[in-house]
């Protein structure tokens, strides 16, 4: 699947604050293929899918000021951090 993903990753265009580490790194490709019982072909889409969309949608910047909103209505609720200490974010 690395192989796969990293062909991919080449194909398309990464914006300039994001790493394609941080889409083919061997934690992510695990996680996806623990997700879909290791099946390869299943997993591969879903990674696939998923890097699109996010490539899309850039959830890492969302400012600040957007989300005051949907907490404030508690649409949006802090969990607090994951293994690589990011936020974590539950809408």
């Amino acid at each position: 699947m690395t192989f796969m993903a990293k062909n991919f990753i080449k194909s398309i265009s990464i914006p300039n604050d994001l790493s394609a580490d941080k889409f083919i790194s061997e934690k992510t490709i695990y996680r996806f293929l623990l997700g879909k019982s290791f099946d390869l072909k299943v997993a591969y889409n879903f990674w696939e899918d998923w890097v699109k969309w996010y490539i899309k949608e850039l959830p890492h910047r969302i400012p600040e000021e957007d989300k005051k909103e949907f907490f404030r209505v508690k649409a949006l609720l802090w969990h607090g951090i994951d293994r690589y200490d990011h936020p974590v974010l539950i809408v």
